[in-house]
């Protein structure tokens, strides 16, 4: 199985504005986020950690904030590309785990809706994705409130062809199993076994079985 991990961190000031943007949701805040685009440090964090995991490079080679076609770009149209590349190059989203560093806003209880947003973003369960928070203890400028933080860790896994063998074998066999009558040793004779009546074990011939078909 082909393994990779990646990390990423992100940090923008605060300015004028009524709402910051995390992980996508819209959270209501005394001020918004300074920024090229619309500034969603989660977003920006996984996505960096996204292109270290793949080797790519970071957010501002692919992305950056002098490009005027970027500008109040929505952060999903940024991690979309990268996802997909992800994909493309044979991996998926195994797990990921983001921290948000802020004495405001208070996060944690947007963090179940930030879950639901990143699941969506990626088309995973939910339980891949895991968001906390944290303070600075009112130390440093994200302790006065000037701006806010996140930190992303991803792993990655890649399908190699074992795994893909395997999974044909599960395939195979969940087919085998939607089959009335399978032969899989006899009853008093060279009697098939119908799976899909009731079977007394006692009465089962193990001596029959081909060791090589086992």
């Amino acid at each position: 199985m082909k393994f990779r991990i990646g990390h990423g961190i992100d940090i923008h000031a605060f300015e004028a504005g009524d709402h910051v943007m995390l992980g996508g949701i819209r959270v209501p805040h005394t001020h918004g986020i300074s920024a090229h685009s619309d500034g969603d440090i989660v977003l920006h964090a996984i996505t960096d950690a996204l292109l270290g995991a793949l080797g790519m490079g970071d957010i501002g080679q692919w992305f950056p904030d002098n490009d005027p076609d970027l500008n109040d770009i929505s952060s999903k149209d940024l991690i979309m590309p990268i996802i997909m590349s992800m994909r493309g190059n044979g991996y998926e989203l195994n797990n990921l785990d983001v921290t948000i560093v802020a004495q405001v806003p208070h996060v944690m209880e947007h963090s179940d809706a930030i879950r639901k947003s990143i699941a969506t973003i990626f088309s995973c369960e939910i339980d891949r994705i895991n968001i906390k928070a944290t303070s600075t203890e009112k130390l440093g400028a994200i302790g006065r409130k000037e701006g806010i933080s996140a930190h992303a860790v991803i792993s990655i896994i890649g399908k190699t062809q074992q795994d893909e063998k395997l999974e044909t074998l599960l395939e195979d066999t969940a087919t085998l199993q939607t089959v009335n009558e399978i032969t899989i040793g006899n009853i008093d004779g060279d009697d098939e076994i119908d799976l899909s009546q009731e079977i007394d074990i006692r009465e089962f011939n193990f001596d029959d079985i081909d060791d090589d078909a086992v």
